[in-house]
């Protein structure tokens, strides 16, 4: 896209991402969503939803997020 100049905006990665999540292609939405940071855009409601509903179909999200998505950012929480 960078070839011809294309500027990338939060809804073309809306739909990108809804795309992926319907044809349960997490692998390509994960990047898609990495990307956002290199694109100078900020993830929006659409964007969470999306995350949401990959984890409700099954997809781990601790292997996208790393260690950002450990249990110890809970401490000091109550149970």
């Amino acid at each position: 896209m960078e070839a011809v100049k294309f500027r990338q905006s939060i809804s073309f990665v809306n739909i990108t991402a809804l795309a992926y999540l319907k044809k349960k292609d997490f692998r390509n939405s994960v990047d898609l969503l990495s990307q956002l940071g290199a694109w100078d855009l900020k993830p929006d409601i659409v964007i969470v939803g999306v995350i949401f509903d990959a984890v409700l179909e099954g997809y781990n999200a601790r292997r996208a997020f790393g260690d950002h998505a450990s249990t110890s950012s809970s401490e000091g929480m109550p149970t």
